[in-house]
């Protein structure tokens, strides 16, 4: 699941992804034990997909919540700004 997605979901259905992928990773992981899985990736996958939802849940929270657009103009502009100050700096000296 992108994070994207996750960020348009309210708090207590982040939460009950997280519970749900936790759920399933254990499944995933008592199976393993037993037998071969049929895509062991999966739980990497899983993993990660737990980790980014937690992220998500940890920024909202936090009132970190800001729209992807947004930020990555944010970066680029910050990006050409500091580009300009180090040209200016080579040019005195």
């Amino acid at each position: 699941m992108r994070a994207s997605e996750l960020r348009d979901l309210e708090i207590d259905k982040v939460k009950e992804k997280i519970g749900d992928l936790e759920e399933e990773l254990f499944n995933l992981r008592f199976r393993r034990g037993i037998d071969e899985l049929d895509n062991p990736l999966r739980i990497r996958s899983l993993r990660r997909d737990i980790a980014r939802a937690r992220t998500v849940l940890r920024e909202i929270e936090l009132g970190m919540k800001v729209a992807p657009a947004t930020m990555d103009r944010g970066l680029l502009e910050g990006s050409q700004e500091s580009s300009e100050g180090l040209k200016g700096r080579d040019q005195e000296g």
